[in-house]
């Protein structure tokens, strides 16, 4: 996220992410995991970090194992 100095709010900028479903549980709803790799600033060892994000399936089409790209849209 980004100042913006004009109105002194935050906007977001487009993020957009690979991931594999993982679960698929919930009504219109599927877990995906995003994996990302990042050189740690001290040590200078590359490491890898995964997040999971609950994401929107309107027509449930995602099956577990299925890689699929999400993005921001914005909160409601």
């Amino acid at each position: 996220r980004q100042m913006c100095i004009r109105d002194r709010s935050w906007t977001y900028h487009m993020q957009r992410f690979i991931g594999l479903v993982v679960g698929t549980a919930s009504q219109k709803t599927c877990k995906v995991c995003v994996e990302r790799l990042f050189t740690h600033p001290k040590y200078q060892v590359t490491m890898k970090l995964k997040k999971n994000y609950l994401v929107h399936d309107e027509h449930e089409m995602a099956i577990i194992g299925d890689l699929v790209a999400i993005e921001y849209c914005g909160k409601r």
